[in-house]
């Protein structure tokens, strides 16, 4: 799923969850963390294309992540941000949505402290625009993904609790945005 935007470039990252319906014993479908890039960009991915995250049997309670690199190949400098797009959810027969579950946490991740930290945290589907600040020519960052489905304890009925969430599933979008830094 890639698109052109107005800015000057663009890199898209999808993120796709799914449950298993079956009991917790049985591995899950797999959650997949990707980057992308498309179009005459000044962004370029460490990964090309490849997954970032990948792991089986997401259940309440489990934890993903995994980095990606991103550099500026550009002449000049650019001002980075990060967006949520196209959230699509799949309920499962229990009606759960689970983007509305799921936690995200995005970090800069840095070998000095100075400039690292938590750039987003909190609620996946209500994820604004994040602004990440210029980056100059040549010059890359660093950013963890990672996705956490709490665990809500003993569910009251065999549709509530997280077991409403049960084959349930969702993918999103998030999209590298720049536009020049003077």
């Amino acid at each position: 799923m890639i698109f052109r935007l107005a800015a000057i470039g663009s890199a898209l990252v999808i993120v796709v969850l799914a449950l298993q319906p079956a009991p917790p014993a049985r591995p899950g479908p797999a959650m997949v963390l990707l980057a992308t890039t498309s179009g005459r960009l000044t962004l370029a991915d460490s990964l090309q294309g490849l997954p970032v995250v990948t792991a089986a049997g997401a259940t309440p309670g489990h934890d993903v992540g995994g980095q990606v690199k991103i550099k500026n190949i550009s002449r000049g400098k650019l001002r980075l941000a990060l967006a949520r797009r196209r959230l699509a959810d799949v309920p499962g027969p229990n009606g759960g949505r689970l983007s509305s579950a799921v936690r995200l946490e995005v970090r800069r991740v840095r070998k000095k402290r100075r400039g690292a930290g938590v750039v987003y945290r909190g609620s996946l589907a209500r994820m604004p625009r994040v602004k990440l600040g210029p980056v100059g020519p040549r010059n890359s960052r660093k950013y963890h993904f990672g996705l956490h489905f709490p665990d809500g304890g003993t569910p009251p009925s065999a549709a509530g609790g997280d077991n409403a969430f049960q084959g349930s599933a969702f993918s999103v979008d998030f999209i590298w945005l720049t536009t020049p830094a003077r």
